[in-house]
């Protein structure tokens, strides 16, 4: 007699499917944008399918994941419904998206995410909860943070965007076990092949609107509306010629630049798979960072390069290739930074100053999460800054400051000094082992570039989702050290 399968066990995939779809489909039709809505619903149709043939529902929620975070496909809540006001949606008057509530393809994917894991570890889950008291202390601490900004603020938009931050956060922490590892594992040549088509997708479409110098006609799945020279369209001009700077379906060129580098990384970190199809991808996707002009995606590149070079040289070739290359790339990059006859470099150390004095103004609980651009354009109001005629309302670019000023001092260090600590512990593991260095210090330099020098690790959903998928990497890296087993190679 064939054992019975609980009636939630057996249909779990077509309640996920119900919810996505009506989701997804919610989504397209509020932003009346039909061609959207039918990607939303080829992607739930997707997942419900994948599930029929016999793949684990999380292993399809997590390519679900990773197939949804190049889409920026949003919906910004309204700040009036009913005649009541949700939010307050506008700085001086002038809206702007850092103080909206902004609901992302990519949350619709996490709840999927979050729920197909319960469902699959459903035995052992509160016991896994139990046992990682850090995991547990850590999440105390969110959320008690999250309750007294709460009280304090009385702010929709600060309690949606620390539940989104933290919620992404913690859930990849914990998800990124030995067991997840080994799950994904089983089915890496899945995920393999959703990664390369997401890359090589990304990689087209930058390329078309170089050439086109105007967006191509993907906004079903989320490319902006862009037109080189145009205000708030980034391009670079040269000899008297604008060219479109490269966004894919991403808010800004250097996002797409630090998706496509983490991605090549990745993706060339899988094991058992065709070299000259790996090398076939990594160049188009190189081409394309290129193209987005991102000096920091120049910078972490050329360093990725190196690292891969000296790897596989005598001790006398590196030393040579240290004392040709890098000289001439850190003092190319540091030229940059400090060049004030640039407006953007200018204008974010202009943003760092008030930043200081946006900290001293609000030492312990900061201006609220996800307040700063608010903050300047209203009770700081004398600080704004005026650059190349028009008023700069944006965070200021390194998230460590940016968090500094949004929660105060306390949680500044206490998320400093955790994530540092992942970090740290993860490399230390790498360089003790001599297993995977190269591939953790590529990530550890891309890391630190972009959080240093742009803020969307924490303003942006695809960017806090990469941040989320960054600090699953460092832990689950430490799982693949300590095992045999990996879904990515950590020889040298």
């Amino acid at each position: 007699m064939s054992k019975k399968i609980p009636f939630i066990s057996r249909y779990l995939p077509y309640f996920l499917a119900v919810f996505l779809i009506t989701g997804f489909f919610a989504l397209g039709v509020w932003m009346d944008n039909l061609p959207r809505a039918a990607v939303l619903l080829l992607l739930s149709g997707g997942f419900i399918i994948s599930c029929k043939r016999n793949t684990p529902p999380l292993v399809v929620a997590f390519i679900l994941f990773i197939v949804a975070l190049p889409l920026n496909i949003t919906m910004i809540l309204p700040s009036n419904i009913f005649g009541m006001e949700i939010y307050n949606c506008s700085s001086r008057g002038v809206p702007s998206n850092y103080y909206r509530i902004v609901l992302s393809v990519l949350d619709v994917a996490m709840v999927a995410l979050v729920v197909t894991a319960i469902w699959q570890w459903r035995k052992r889950f509160v016991d896994w909860i139990k046992k990682d008291r850090f995991f547990l202390f850590v999440v105390a601490v969110s959320a008690i943070w999250i309750v007294i900004s709460t009280i304090i603020y009385k702010d929709t938009v600060v309690l949606f965007k620390q539940i989104r931050f933290f919620g992404y956060i913690l859930t990849f922490t914990f998800l990124a076990t030995k067991q997840l590892f080994g799950l994904l594992t089983l089915h890496k040549r899945k995920i393999f092949i959703a990664l390369a088509i997401s890359i090589l997708l990304q990689a087209l479409i930058i390329l078309a609107q170089f050439l086109a110098g105007s967006s191509v006609g993907f906004d079903m799945i989320g490319e902006s509306t862009l037109i080189s020279g145009y205000y708030g369209t980034s391009a670079i001009i040269y000899n008297g010629t604008v060219f479109l700077r490269g966004y894919g379906t991403f808010a800004h060129p250097n996002v797409v630049a630090a998706y496509l580098l983490f991605g090549i990384m990745i993706f060339n970190a899988f094991s058992g798979f065709s070299t000259r199809l790996k090398l076939a991808v990594t160049a188009v996707a190189t081409v394309a960072v290129l193209l987005t002009f991102s000096r920091m995606a120049l910078f972490v590149l050329l360093v990725h390069f190196c690292f891969k070079i000296l790897d596989r040289v005598t001790t006398k070739g590196r030393a040579r290739i240290m004392g040709l290359s890098f000289p001439g790339v850190l003092l190319s990059r540091v030229v940059s930074i400090f060049n004030f006859a640039n407006s953007s470099s200018s204008e974010r150390i202009a943003l760092m100053k008030n930043s200081v004095e946006y900290l001293r103004s609000n030492p312990y609980l900061g201006v609220g999460f996800g307040n700063f651009v608010q903050y300047m354009g209203t009770i700081a109001s004398e600080t704004l800054i005026i650059s190349n005629g028009r008023v700069l309302y944006e965070p200021v670019h390194n998230i460590f400051m940016l968090f500094f000023v949004e929660n105060g001092i306390i949680a500044g260090v206490v998320f400093t000094v955790l994530l540092l600590g992942l970090i740290l512990i993860s490399g230390q593991l790498a360089f003790k082992h001599k297993r995977g260095r190269v591939l953790w210090l590529s990530i550890f330099v891309w890391f630190l570039i972009f959080s240093n020098f742009d803020h969307f690790f924490i303003t942006l959903p695809q960017g806090v989702a990469m941040l989320a998928v960054f600090t699953a990497f460092c832990k689950s890296f430490l799982i693949s050290i300590k095992s045999d087993q990996g879904m990515v190679k950590t020889s040298r």
